[in-house]
Parts: structure tokens; sequence; C-alpha cells
């Protein structure tokens, strides 16, 4: 019963989430994927950095196909994510946490960027 009240509230707080909000936790999904994968490539537990590499992979390309191309933002923003994308998914292949931690501090940026033009809207 205490597990479902529980994801009953997790699942209300996403869905009243303004779409900035949920950009920024896009984000940080991405971001502690990207962290549980290195630790688990460091433990050499392949499966588990796998899985962890797919689901950032997929927040990427999400974040990717939802760019309003009307914004010129979005010719700049598209190329980057296809650059992590791509990183991510070297590092899978070959087991490496290198191109996790070149894209790692681009990942934050952009959180960092798109929280605090969130923030700026939100006192508009």
């Amino acid at each position: 019963m205490l597990t479902s009240a529980y994801d009953q509230y997790k699942q209300q707080s996403i869905v009243t989430l303004t779409p900035g909000e949920m950009i920024v936790k896009l984000y940080d999904e991405a971001i502690k994927r990207c962290n549980f994968s290195v630790k688990y490539l460091d433990d050499k537990d392949y499966e588990a950095a796998n899985v962890c590499l797919k689901k950032a992979q997929d927040i990427v390309s999400y974040l990717n196909s939802s760019l309003d191309k009307n914004y010129s933002l979005s010719a700049e923003l598209s190329p980057l994510y296809d650059y992590i994308k791509n990183q991510l998914i070297t590092a899978n292949i070959k087991k490496d946490t290198q191109p996790i931690n070149d894209v790692l501090p681009l990942l934050k940026e952009l959180r960092d960027a798109f929280s605090t033009a969130e923030k700026s809207v939100r006192k508009s």
C-alpha cells in the first residue's frame, strides 16, 4: 500500500512539472545514468553500464527529437546532442569511461542553462 501511494505521488509530481522543469529532470537523469555507468565500467559490470548508457542515450535522443526547429538555438543544440549520444555509444562499445567523462561537463552545463532559463521564466 505504501509503495502504491509513493508511486502515485511520483506520477503526480511528474504530471505537474512545467516543460522547463521536465527538461531539467531529464538532464538530471542523464547525468545520473552517466555517473552510474562510469562506476559500473570501473567495476567491470558491463551489463549494468550498458543499461545506464542506453537510458542516457534515450534521454539525449528524446531531448534532440523534442527541439522546436523554429528556434535558431535548436540548430545549435541538435549537433551537440548528436555528439553526446555518439560519445555514449562509443563508451558503451569500447567499455571506456573517457567519452562519458568528456560529455558529462556538457550535460551539466546544458542542465544548468535550462534550469536558469526555467527559473527566469517562472519569475516573469
